[in-house]
């Protein structure tokens, strides 16, 4: 088996990508509602739409570029079940005026908004792109703000650029997550937030925030270097400069770092062998890419866990002969129909509640 194909295929996250380079309102309002409404602020026939997002382990990220809009999220709209949670709003092209129940502020690119959208709001926007965070309520690190509807950070100060650099990131390596890892990414971005809050707040930084972030980057750490046999506790207490019995700690629910290493190695193993041919498979090769230093532990390991042999399992996954297809395929919808399916993802991953009040346009 080649050495470069050693590795099983990585299966990316789900994304949903949305764009009219002219022509765009109808599909950026359908988009919006029921979370709020919008109106244009030029020509609708020259609006531009371009909008990416993601389901991060329940934390929706998007990347949004529109044109000059006014949203509108009602009392009734902020009372539903539709964007009940917190928004991160990190714009890097443009301006946002925001007027709620609490006050005014200023959404533009010196600085990260996080906003509460238990409160309804008016907002007016210029043409602007930005990358956001949408965490639903009950994800939230804590019930609210504090009585405050939006705090923000300056993009130059030291929380400012730990909280944009996070955000960069996920973005950037979106196409590297995992589904299995997903949880763990979302999970540390509203630890940072948490923790980010309580230092704004003053209070002692809350392992409960905190330590979510730190055990997602050593997680990360692992499954970029499961390669390495060498990879493990001192590694990661050198590496991420903790302790200990702290690192055996975050990995307690995991049954310690042996055996989260172990179990991973094995089933990478096993996607190798449910996807090269039997007759390629080269254990020891295979061994020494999954962090085994020996083929026959690797082989009992293997047999523990699976109750086969690595043999036994290529042989038991070998692809099936393929048959002519003897029915024509079914076509699968394309053009607007395709783009309502996107739509309709994005609402669910914001929480839309069907009976919650329709959204319309404003005119």
């Amino acid at each position: 088996m080649a050495k470069g194909k050693l590795l099983p295929e990585r299966h990316p996250l789900p994304r949903v990508t949305l764009r009219r380079p002219t022509d765009g309102f109808d599909m950026w309002h359908e988009l919006c509602r029921p979370v709020m409404d919008t109106a244009a602020r030029q020509t609708t026939d020259d609006f531009e739409c371009d909008v990416e997002f993601a389901d991060v382990g329940g934390v929706v990220c998007g990347r949004t570029a529109y044109g000059a809009t006014q949203f509108v999220r009602s009392s009734e709209q902020a009372r539903s079940d539709a964007g009940d949670g917190w928004a991160v709003h990190m714009l890097t092209r443009g301006e946002e005026r925001v007027d709620d129940d609490k006050g005014s502020y200023v959404v533009r690119p010196d600085r990260i908004v996080l906003a509460d959208w238990r409160h309804g709001y008016t907002k007016d926007a210029t043409a602007a792109d930005q990358l956001s965070l949408f965490i639903p309520r009950h994800l939230c690190p804590r019930p609210d703000l504090g009585g405050r509807s939006a705090v923000w950070w300056h993009r130059d100060s030291p929380a400012g650029r730990v909280l944009a650099t996070a955000i960069e990131t996920t973005w950037s390596t979106l196409p590297d997550v995992t589904v299995d890892q997903a949880s763990a990414v979302g999970a540390g971005l509203r630890g940072l937030l948490g923790g980010l809050l309580d230092a704004a707040d003053g209070r002692p930084a809350n392992p409960e925030h905190v330590e979510p972030a730190l055990l997602d980057a050593m997680i990360r750490h692992l499954e970029d270097h499961l390669g390495n046999p060498d990879v493990g506790v001192e590694d990661l207490v050198a590496r991420f400069h903790c302790s200990r019995a702290t690192t055996y700690r975050l990995f307690r629910s995991h049954g310690g770092i042996g055996r989260y290493l172990r179990r991973r190695r094995l089933a990478v193993a096993m996607d190798v062998l449910n996807t090269e041919p039997a007759s390629a498979i080269n254990l020891a090769g295979l061994a020494d890419h999954v962090g085994f230093r020996d083929s026959r532990h690797f082989s009992r390991a293997f047999r523990d866990a699976f109750g086969m042999t690595p043999r036994e399992a290529a042989e038991q996954h070998a692809p099936a002969r393929s048959h002519p297809r003897t029915t024509p395929r079914r076509q699968r919808p394309t053009g607007g129909r395709k783009e309502h399916d996107h739509v309709r993802r994005v609402h669910g991953w914001f929480g839309q509640n069907p009976r919650a009040a329709h959204s319309r346009r404003i005119d």
